[in-house]
């Protein structure tokens, strides 16, 4: 008995896993080796693979209005076990068990640096402005997807409140299942610590920085450096406590000040590589954990399934209802409820933890994921909204500096300048459009002959359909030589633009809007050409304004009406096309009124023009016509500023409305094919 009681002692062991350690990395296939017998090349294999994989899903689904998010999941779901990895030689190859926990930790290190990424760009002062209404629609719902909208801050601000409650109520459950009760009330006090030293230190020390960083300079290699490492060093602090590795580095996000110039650094040269790296791998870790082949109790399948399908439906209802509360009207509460039940990185990681912890089992967790995956992607493309998104430079003349400079505007420092009321316009424009606009502003210095370069290289960088520039004549006494500067650097932006450049010549008639009630009379005036089609095609976003009142005026040259040159023809149905397209867009619009005036030559289009004075607060014309008479070449001598074209400059001139009406020249580009009217698709080889 005694043999036998040994032989049971000697048999209950730990368990033990052999590695050999000199075999991280292969010598070559030269010496007869299999690279993907080693972790380390089998490792760069799968980080290829999986981002690849989810880069050509994203190509093909693109069009579909999917989002990276669901390419990256569907990536790891084919490359996981459900499909690919089903395979014994594919997953023995690439996916060995050995490499696995390595492809974990980086995974889980592409998790901590999204959350911390979320948390860095989370709009606390937004928050709380919106805090009431937010807590009445966050009792509705657990999603984080914001949108740059109005409607999505809104639907970010209500989320954050169910994030906060969900982790909340994981962390007590993980306390009341543990049996050690010092140790959880040691783990709580620890986290409450952590929490008052992000508090009291680590935001003191942030707006610190912040402070002590030169007006219109970046922040210093070393912040972001440092704030990058201590998102692993916080991570590493709260798993210790006894929370998860999230909690520490969402902290450390909400403690640095958004925006530039510290938060703007620090997603600027972090976000990059999170979300095109590490997230994919992130993601694919937990479609590689989806196994469909694991749902074999169709009882509890259907009973989830259930649960599943009521709470989409009882959270749609509830916000619609909770959104109409708060005075939202009801197609805007139904794309609130939309957008919170899209779900997110967040939703992702705590269904991991859940997991991991075994709150569910390997059949709900892939039942639940999957469920996810499909709202998502049903969601997605009905909430796709046309975002507008306004980049604004505000260009200072380059001196006492060795190399230009764009930086992104610093608010905080601009506080009392014209440039600053200016910034506070276009939030206030945001914040109350009814549409999701977004406004980025920089400040560039750059010699003015240089200037140019700057704008062109954000045009590309953006893809940026129009750019707008203000127009300077001779007001006041500013220095002669000044203007003639700016004006040089608007004519370089027109000749090397990849995209529409308009000129606002800008005669500032605030004091003409009435504050009771707001009304905008636009005229537009259309000879034919691609300029005057841009003209048009953008009058035509405007008119749908229902406070808006929109002249057109087509001038029709009586010669052109016989025939022309194959260009003119060209030219000719590309016009009617898109005043056809007007015209048909404002059928039953009383705001808008269409003159069509007929002309014998160049003469009487401009004597014509100069009889169309009226109460306009803003005209809006192309710079170059396609009639020889117009062109800008042949009536040169006549202009005073040729950048305006010759009917822009007659209509800023005294001679026109005593030049009291505001100016809009439009010049269109094909360089980038984005401009309001697509003539591109139009013509024929």
């Amino acid at each position: 008995m005694a043999a036998l009681s040994n032989t049971t002692q000697v048999d209950v062991v730990e368990p033990q896993h052999c590695m050999l350690v000199h075999a991280s990395s292969s010598r070559g296939i030269w010496f007869g080796e299999n690279p993907f017998d080693d972790p380390y090349p089998l490792m760069l294999a799968q980080i290829i693979l999986v981002v690849l994989t989810s880069r050509l899903l994203y190509f093909l689904l693109r069009p579909l209005g999917q989002t990276k998010f669901v390419c990256n999941l569907l990536s790891g779901i084919i490359l996981g076990s459900s499909v690919l990895g089903g395979s014994k030689s594919f997953k023995d190859r690439l996916f060995a068990a050995k490499v696995i926990p390595l492809f974990d930790t980086m995974a889980t290190v592409g998790a901590i640096y999204s959350m911390f990424l979320v948390a860095l760009k989370f709009d606390a002062t937004r928050f709380k402005r919106m805090a009431k209404d937010s807590v009445k629609i966050g009792l509705a719902m657990d999603e984080l997807n914001p949108m740059t909208s109005e409607l999505g801050q809104f639907a970010m601000s209500s989320a954050i409140l169910n994030d906060v409650i969900f982790w909340f109520l994981i962390a007590l459950h993980l306390i009341l299942t543990k049996q050690d009760a010092t140790c959880d009330i040691e783990s709580c006090i620890s986290v409450f610590g952590l929490i008052l030293f992000t508090v009291y230190v680590i935001r003191p020390i942030m707006l610190s920085i912040v402070k002590n960083i030169p007006q219109g300079e970046e922040a210093k290699e070393v912040h972001v450096v440092a704030i990058q490492l201590g998102v692993l060093v916080m991570a590493f602090i709260s798993d210790v406590l006894g929370t998860t590795p999230y909690a520490g580095v969402v902290l450390l996000g909400l403690a640095i000040p958004g925006g530039p110039p510290l938060g703007a650094a620090v997603v600027h040269k972090t976000e990059y590589l999170v979300s095109q790296i590490l997230m994919p791998m992130f993601f694919f870790y937990v479609g590689y954990r989806i196994n469909l082949y694991s749902i074999r109790d169709w009882v509890r399948f259907s009973i989830l399934q259930t649960i599943i399908i009521v709470s989409y439906v009882s959270k749609i209802v509830a916000v619609v209802a909770a959104a109409m509360w708060c005075k939202i009207g009801f197609k805007n509460s139904l794309r609130l409820s939309m957008v919170m039940s899209v779900k997110g990185i967040i939703e992702i990681v705590s269904y991991s933890r859940c997991r991991t912890i075994k709150l569910i089992d390997e059949q709900a967790f892939t039942q639940i994921v999957l469920s996810m995956l499909g709202m998502t992607m049903i969601a997605t493309p009905l909430l796709r909204f046309s975002c507008i998104y306004t980049t604004m430079v505000h260009a200072v003349e380059l001196m006492g500096r060795a190399a230009p400079l764009l930086v992104p505007y610093n608010k905080l420092k601009h506080t009392n300048t014209p440039m600053h009321q200016m910034i506070q316009a276009f939030e206030n424009y945001s914040d109350n459009s009814e549409g999701p606009v977004t406004i980025h502003a920089y400040d560039m210095i750059a010699p003015y002959k240089n200037m140019h370069d700057t704008i062109i290289r954000l045009a590309h960088d953006k893809v940026v359909p129009l750019i707008i520039l203000p127009f300077h004549d001779h007001q006041g006494t500013v220095d002669l030589t000044l203007i003639a500067s700016i004006r040089q650097f608007n004519i370089n932006v027109q000749t090397n633009s990849p995209c529409t450049v308009g000129i606002l010549v800008d005669r500032d008639l605030s004091s003409r809007l009435r504050l009771t009630s707001f009304s905008f009379n636009v005229a537009v005036i259309f000879i034919g050409g691609a300029d005057d089609r841009e003209a048009l095609a953008y009058a035509a976003r405007i008119s749908g304004n229902p406070t808006v009142g929109m002249t057109v005026f087509r001038i029709i040259l009586r010669g052109k009406l016989e025939g022309g040159n194959q260009e003119e023809e060209i030219e000719a149905k590309l016009d009617q096309s898109l005043v056809d397209e007007f015209k048909l867009g404002n059928i039953g619009n009383d705001c808008v009124n269409w003159y069509d005036i007929e002309v014998d030559d160049g003469a009487q289009v401009m004597s014509a023009i100069k009889k169309l004075q009226g109460d306009y607060d803003l005209i809006m014309v192309g710079r170059r016509h396609v009639e020889m008479s117009l062109r800008d070449e042949e009536m040169a001598v006549f202009m005073e500023h040729p950048e305006l074209g010759v009917i822009g400059d007659m209509l800023s001139s005294s001679d026109f409305c005593d030049g009291m009406v505001n100016v809009l020249v439009m010049q269109e580009s094909r360089g980038l094919g984005c401009g309001a009217f697509r003539s591109d698709s139009a013509r024929v080889s």
